[in-house]
């Protein structure tokens, strides 16, 4: 220390300026020299001494050479604890250490301060943990040991802090102008959070608010550098790990909780991570009140700590206080707001209530107020209807909700008579209402009686998916206006029943006046329903007649829904209902006929029509059933008393109308049946029996007994056989044919041989129960056969059938049984003279159709052999031309001969298989394909069938529907129908065949047409076409219009089977002189064409074996030899074979080493399935692949198909031979 008190070179921090070599230059120096930079450094000693700002000097590591006192006093350090320390280790903290560690280490290297820059700003910890906001300075400065670096340090902490200051008073100052005009809180939170963030720099800025019920704090609003830091962490306000930091602890004790620091606070452990992550490192909250409760906190973050001195966090707390001010206020706003609206709700309600007394139109107009009100989104209203609630009206109600509120009882809703809420987490007991309520995601929902003279008239629902909350002055409101639409309710109800009553006694007067004039059922039973309908509660309306003798109801008339009417058997009752209405002649109700199993026989009238509630009141007239008045609803209804009072009475008014004209009808109908029955006997006696004759007794007999179809048979002795000679009521399409199965009468097979083996009535009530009924397709259900016998001559039966079951009464029956009586007298004069000509006639025809049918199945059998020896042959010539290509170099220019070779057998096959087509011995097998497939491939057979002067025209839809069918049996189609058409072409003329698709309607005019897409084949002629008496028979079989000899009536029989066969029909148009068109239709499957391939495209080369042992079996040399060279050629051993016996010795003699066998079909001594059989019991492993030219009976095809055996159709190819061998061989391989 010097004299003046000022501090030697050597003395103190200064000691680094007296190092080793500057010691030994300053001795070398004058000593003026050297006592004047002596001076001089005193001098800047006192100037850094004196200087407010710190002043550092380092080395290049960073170490701390010089610390003045000014530094001391920021930082707190004394300059023993410094010096040789790095400035870095003591002043920054550890996650900025490494950032200036690494731009120290460039500013040593360069000697450039990029990128610290000259002067940069930076928070600096004091000794205390205080934060400091330091100005630093960075300069250069030589020494002897090559330089050093000066540091200078400016404390900023105060003018930070004032200008921080600043900021948050004008962020206050902005939340007050923004409390005037903002009016929703949630934009009043988020622009606090945003102004604290933009102008005071906060990291992050939040506000939550306490979930209610819960100790979950919820966030509001935030601002600032937040990235889903929110959503990471969970803050509570209990008194729990997750309740103990700031806003937890600020909302539970009601005061402002500081963290200065985040990484040294304990209570921070839980969130520390991620406040690291996000650059968080003080923190403050400050409670929120309203109403002199805590609601909330608001959250403020800053970067560095120590961030919250007293006059910042009093700053906040006036914020805050402003803040929830504003939420006060613009909560006090809406409830005025929802008060007035409230108001105005109230007052649209009594006036809109007010102009009308329409009980529905009220409904409507407290539905739409009562939802606006309560901000609902879904709302309806339910009254009482006897002891369920049934929605009358409803808003934007889920279906499925819809379908569990829509009807229910009274006790599924035990809280029905009181105010029921489940808003949130309100709880309420579980049934299967709420329980759907909840599983379409509803969050909440109001129940509030309709209350009128403290009865219960219905339940007002109002639900919500949102996640909201009545308040209790929404909830009075709600109440309030609910008793007034109660009262509105009952008064337009009262008003509804008075109205009711007045139609009802209209009703009553003008039923009575027009149905007392009439004496013609139909007539009552029109005026009934047409009076009645507009003016009662119901949608549908109907009159059914009790018949006793049946026990069931025959409908009379009913009229529908959208002027739907019935007049048929359409809706009689179960025996139940039938013993309540016939025996009790009690009313019957059913509030549901879409579930109760008493009506399910009529499900599709009911699902139809939509019918749902049901009331049948019987008509009595001198305490006896003779009838039903029904009466429907569309909608479930609840019948009150007075209703069915009414019923009753007019049921009763009905009743007595409908006996009157009932009886009057019956005596008519009596005097008729007996005044026919007296001119059929005079007509039979005066002009004799024939087939017209025979039509007049149908029509005598139908008339007298109401039946909807007759027949009459005509018994031949010489043949024992009954003949149907005359059809009444028949459909289209659905007639018996000209000769029935010949019945032997001793063995009693048969219905109408039955009748007339026993000669005795027989009467069928329901032919669907009874097992001997054959003939499921005519639309009939009960049956009446009567013998027509005289003495011991058997005349035939006829027989009358009726489409209800139970069609005829005893009354009917009797009449048929002596109009029998009356015919079979009159059939015993001429029965000599007509079982003569009979029976001659019948024999003739007999043996020319036998002879017919022989000349046919020879034909048969020839075609048959000749299309097997046919495919033989081309098999063979198949197999050689494959072998030979496959010889030949690919550039070859006998490949397009092989190809003609290929075509010419594809075309031989297909003409085989017409020719087995034609002899029927191809199995149905059905496939997807095109009918211009079909065509096309026929039109030269037809062209050759038909003849020269018949022209062929194919007009063909390119984008044809595929059908899934045989393409045998349609060929045969098409071949029948051409045939038939030239036929009616002797002088030639054109025949067309065309097909599109179409779409089927309901519209569409045909007894065997149905609704959907199918592909229509249409065959057209120029013929002489068909009168409509010929049309009627067209299908029948052994019914042709040619001269006898020359047809045998069964082409267009076989077309009618195979059509319907295929889910098709068959309409005819013809005129005649101006030909006929046959239209099939087939149900379509897909789009495009099937089978249109090129024939001689090439096929993939065959894989060759590998040594396997074959057993070859085929009595054909040629194919045989053929067949071998091809599987030898291509890798496999051969054992040929032509015989059964043949093929069993070289069996026994390998030993059964062999890995496959291929076996024709049919061979000289035996059949290749029976041999197969025979060897798989030796070798069970054994492979068997079995060939034929075609599958019919011969071939054993039904076993083939049973045992599951491969089949390869000759003609083959030789890749498709080897290709079949070698999937059987892999598939055996892979299955061992």
């Amino acid at each position: 220390m010097s004299a003046d008190g000022r501090a030697s070179p050597g003395d103190g921090p200064w000691r680094w300026r007296m190092g080793k070599s500057s010691q030994q230059d300053m001795e070398g120096l004058p000593e003026g020299m050297l006592k004047a930079l002596q001076h001089s450094e005193g001098r800047f000693r006192n100037l850094v001494d004196a200087t407010a700002c710190a002043v550092m000097e380092t080395d290049d590591a960073g170490r701390i050479a010089l610390w003045n006192p000014a530094a001391a006093s920021i930082f707190g350090f004394a300059p023993e604890e410094t010096l040789g320390v790095c400035f870095w280790d003591i002043l920054l903290s550890e996650e900025t250490r490494s950032q200036v560690r690494e731009a120290y280490a460039y500013f040593v290297a360069t000697g450039e301060s990029h990128p610290l820059g000259r002067v940069m700003e930076q928070g600096v910890l004091r000794k205390d943990g205080h934060l400091v906001l330091v100005e630093w300075t960075f300069l250069q400065a030589p020494s002897p040991e090559g330089w050093r670096a000066i540091l200078l340090g400016r404390d900023r902490t105060v003018e930070v802090r004032n200008i921080h200051l600043q900021g948050l008073l004008r962020t206050v100052s902005r939340i007050n102008k923004l409390l005037v005009r903002v009016t929703d809180a949630h934009q009043l939170l988020e622009e606090v959070c945003r102004a604290l963030v933009e102008t005071q720099a906060f990291r992050l800025a939040w506000i939550g608010l306490v979930e209610e019920g819960t100790s979950v704090v919820q966030p509001a609003a935030q601002a600032g550098f937040e990235l889903g830091y929110l959503e990471l962490v969970t803050i509570t306000w209990d008194d729990s790990p997750t309740g103990r930091g700031p806003t937890g602890t600020a909302i539970r004790t009601g005061e402002t909780s500081v963290c200065a620091d985040i990484e040294r606070d304990p209570r921070m452990a839980l969130w520390r991570k991620q406040a690291r992550r996000f650059g968080y490192r003080s923190s403050a909250a400050i409670p929120l009140r309203r109403d002199g409760r805590v609601v909330g906190a608001l959250n403020v973050y800053a970067r560095e700590p120590g961030a919250f001195d007293e006059e910042t966090l009093s700053l906040l707390q006036e914020l805050a206080d402003n803040v929830a001010f504003g939420m006060e206020k613009i909560a006090s706003d809406a409830t005025v707001q929802a008060q007035l609206a409230e108001l105005r709700a109230r007052e649209r309600l009594v006036d809109a209530l007010l102009r009308t007394l329409d009980l529905d139109a009220r409904l409507e107009i407290a539905l739409r107020e009562m939802t606006t009100l309560a901000r609902a989104e879904m709302g309806a209203i339910s009254l009482v209807e006897g002891d369920r609630l049934v929605v009358r009206r409803q808003s934007a109600v889920p279906k499925r909700l819809l379908a569990v509120i829509g009807d229910v009882p009274l006790e599924a809703m035990p809280w029905r008579e009181k105010v029921t809420l489940s808003w949130g987490d309100e709880p309420l007991a579980s049934t299967f209402v709420t329980d759907g309520l909840r599983r379409e995601g509803g969050s909440g929902w109001v129940w509030l009686p309709l209350k009128a003279e403290g009865r219960l008239l219905g339940v007002f629902f109002l639900g919500s998916l949102r996640p909201q909350r009545l308040t209790d002055e929404q909830m009075q409101t709600l109440v309030a206006l609910s008793d007034l639409v109660a009262v509105a309710l009952q008064h337009a109800r009262l008003y509804r029943q008075a109205q009711e009553r007045l139609a009802r006694l209209t009703v009553l007067r003008e039923v009575d006046q027009a149905i007392s004039a009439s004496l013609s059922l139909d007539e009552i039973i029109d005026i009934l329903l047409h009076k009645t309908l507009p003016h009662i509660p119901v949608d549908a309306v109907g009159v059914s007649l009790i018949d006793r003798e049946r026990k069931r109801t025959v409908l009379a008339r009913m009229h529908l829904p959208g002027g739907g009417r019935i007049e048929d058997d359409a809706f009689a009752l179960a025996d139940g209902l039938l013993e309540q209405l016939m025996v009790r002649r009690e009313p019957v109700v059913i509030y549901d006929v879409r579930t109760d199993p008493r009506v399910q026989n009529y499900r599709q009238i009911i699902r139809r029509y939509d019918l749902c509630s049901y009331v049948g009141v019987p008509l009595v007239v001198q305490d006896e059933a003779i009838g039903v008045l029904h009466l429907l609803t569309t909608r479930p209804t609840v019948f009150g008393e007075e209703t069915l009072e009414f019923f009753k009475i007019l049921a009763g008014q009905a009743a007595i109308s409908v006996q009157n004209a009932r009886l009057y009808e019956e005596a008519v109908e009596r005097y008729g049946g007996m005044r026919a029955l007296a001119d059929v006997a005079l007509e039979l006696q005066t002009h004799g029996f024939g087939e017209a004759l025979a039509s007049h007794v149908l029509d005598v007999a139908r008339r007298v007994t109401s039946a909807d179809l007759g027949g009459f048979f005509a018994y031949d002795e010489a043949t024992r056989s009954l003949w149907l000679i005359s059809e009444a009521g028949m459909p289209v399409g659905k007639a018996y044919s000209k000769e029935v199965p010949r019945f032997s009468l001793g063995e009693e097979r048969g219905l109408v041989g039955l009748v007339a083996y026993t000669r005795k009535p027989l009467y069928l009530p329901d032919v669907r129960s009874d097992p001997r009924w054959s003939r499921p397709d005519l639309p009939v259900r009960s049956v009446y056969w009567v013998p027509l016998f005289h003495g011991e001559a058997l005349f035939g039966v006829y027989a009358l059938g009726s489409r209800e079951m139970d069609g005829f009464s005893r009354e009917q029956r009797a009449l048929a049984d002596t109009l029998g009586s009356y015919v079979s007298t009159a059939l015993e004069n001429a029965r000599l003279f007509q079982e003569t000509r009979r029976a001659y006639e019948e024999l003739k025809s007999t043996q020319a159709q036998l002879l017919q049918a022989q000349k046919l199945e020879a034909i048969g059998r020839l075609a048959g052999g000749m299309a097997h020896d046919v495919n033989n042959h081309l098999a063979v010539i198949r197999l050689y031309a494959d072998m030979i290509r496959r010889r030949l170099p690919e550039d070859s220019p006998l490949h397009s001969h092989l190809d003609e070779i290929r075509n010419a057998v594809e075309r031989s096959s297909n003409l085989a298989r017409q020719l087995l087509l034609f002899s029927r011995r191809e199995p149905m097998e059905k496939s997807l394909l095109s009918l211009n497939v079909i065509v096309e491939d026929m039109e030269k057979m037809i062209g050759r069938l038909l003849g020269e002067d018949i022209h062929v025209d194919l007009v063909l839809q390119e984008d044809l529907w595929l059908v899934e069918a045989d393409a045998n049996n349609l060929e045969q189609v098409v071949m029948n129908l051409a045939v038939n058409a030239r036929d009616a072409m002797p002088e030639g003329g054109t025949l067309t065949l065309e097909t599109w698709n179409e779409v089927v309607t309901a519209s569409h005019r045909h007894p065997d047409a149905r609704p959907g897409r199918f592909v229509c084949l249409s065959v057209r002629d120029t013929g002489v076409g068909m009168a409509d008496a010929v049309k009627a028979y067209l299908f029948e079989p052994f019914f042709t219009t040619k001269e006898r000899g020359k047809g045998t009536g069964l082409g267009l029989s076989v077309v009618y089977g195979i059509v319907q066969a295929h889910e098709g029909w068959i309409e005819v148009e013809s005129e005649v002189g101006r030909g006929s068109v046959f239209t099939i239709y087939l149900p379509a499957l897909g789009m495009g064409d099937a089978g249109e391939g090129e024939a001689t495209a090439a096929e993939p080369p065959a894989p060759r074996g590998r040594g396997e042992r074959i057993l070859l079996v085929e009595d054909e040399e040629p194919l045989r030899k053929a067949a071998a060279a091809a599987l030898e050629e291509g890798g496999y051993r051969v054992y040929a074979c032509r015989t059964v016996r043949e093929a069993v010795e070289a069996f026994e003699q390998e030993e059964s080493r062999f890995d496959l066998i291929i076996a024709d079909v049919v061979l000289p001594n035996g059949k290749g399935p029976r041999l197969v059989e025979r060897l798989l019991q030796r070798l069970p492993g054994l492979v068997a692949l079995l060939i034929s030219g075609y599958t019919d009976e011969w071939a054993d095809w039904a076993l083939i198909k049973e045992r599951g055996v491969s089949f390869l159709q000759k003609p083959f190819s030789a890749e498709s031979l080897l290709f079949a061998v070698r999937d059987l061989l892999q598939a055996s391989a892979g299955s061992a």
